[in-house]
């Protein structure tokens, strides 16, 4: 099939990213819970049932829902069930590629967020540099239009198929037809908002107030400092504890004595330092600067300080991603609001 025959969805990106972390989150719940209960086996009698067959099960559901459906809210539920399902999936890699079938083979968990790292790249990549046809933009409107015979089209979907409109082939016989249809659409037609929209819109008019506020640059520069400062202290702590046998010993004699992994631990922390002190910087001049500064120092902190986090300490690292993904998340959210504060 050639790329011209492959439609893609708009909103793809956000369809992935939920995918991405429901497997993140899948892995972390997995992870714990085993932990806690202290790694049983389901099965017994020569039997265990391990847990990438249900993270198959829950792909295959994924895949019926849709295959056999057409809503778009079947669509997201989809993705964050194929997430769950990639995780449960990956999180037994240890077992596949050891020939003694080990769970807790040590760079499993390294070698899993190292993959995760690349469908995150690769996401990016795709949203940044994907720009879409007017052709993608007419069919992404006609399947809005269908929202209206299900009664599920709201007012923000309706201000979205306005946009995709703009964006499609003006002289385009179908476009001037989709056109008429939406002229024709009243009040009836379009539904209330959803729960999630009205939260969305909540939270847009909570930020413009909140920003006004002079006590929240400081209070955000203080955040990002303090999370540096503190990551790079607690990371050293634990890298020289774990390997002082008494902690009377001078921790300065530790130092020479750390591996390839520690030392690039810390150099990636303090480079991640060095990029929110320089948003910090940013800040009174250019709040969206400054929160892109930080957003790279989130960065830099995921894709190279828990890279060894991970392969150092296993379990404690997932929260340590967790935290960063939840920050992140919040910056990239800051930064859209920014730059829809910037065009008015």
């Amino acid at each position: 099939m050639s790329a011209r025959h492959v439609i893609r969805d708009i909103d793809f990106g956000d369809l992935l990213e939920r995918l991405f972390i429901s497997a993140v989150l899948a892995i972390l719940g997995i992870r714990l819970s085993l932990y806690v209960t202290g790694y049983p086996q389901l099965g017994g009698h020569g039997l265990h049932i391990a847990h990438m067959l249900w993270g198959g099960l829950l792909m295959l559901v994924a895949i019926v829902l849709l295959l056999i459906s057409l809503n778009r809210s079947l669509k997201w539920f989809s993705a964050a069930i194929a997430g769950f399902g990639f995780g449960a999936f990956i999180d037994e890699l240890g077992k596949f590629i050891t020939s003694d079938n080990n769970y807790f083979y040590k760079p499993t968990v390294a070698l899993i967020y190292i993959i995760f790292i690349l469908l995150f790249l690769t996401l990016r990549a795709m949203k940044k540099y994907g720009s879409f046809s007017r052709t993608e933009y007419l069919v992404n409107s006609i399947e809005l239009l269908k929202e209206v015979a299900m009664g599920r089209l709201n007012i923000e979907d309706g201000k979205r198929l306005v946009r995709y409109l703009s964006h499609a082939d003006k002289e385009n016989n179908i476009t001037k037809t989709v056109a008429g249809l939406c002229g024709q659409l009243d009040e009836a037609s379009v539904g209330a908002p959803g729960v999630v929209m009205r939260m969305s819109v909540y939270l847009k008019k909570w930020y413009v107030r909140l920003v006004q506020r002079r006590w929240f640059a400081r209070a955000v520069t203080a955040f990002f400092v303090l999370q540096a400062v503190v990551s790079f202290f607690i990371l050293a702590a634990l890298i020289v504890l774990l390997r002082t046998e008494y902690l009377s010993h001078i921790i300065l004699s530790k130092l020479g004595d750390l591996n390839l992994c520690e030392v690039v631990s810390l150099l990636s922390s303090a480079a991640s330092g060095i990029l929110v002190v320089l948003g910090v910087l940013h800040m009174r001049r250019s709040r969206l600067a400054a929160y892109a500064l930080f957003r790279r120092a989130m960065l830099v902190s995921i894709f190279l300080v828990q890279v060894f986090a991970f392969y150092e300490h296993q379990m404690s690292a997932f929260f340590g991603l967790l935290w960063n993904i939840t920050i992140l998340a919040a910056l990239n959210y800051m930064i859209e609001e920014e730059k829809a504060l910037a065009s008015g």
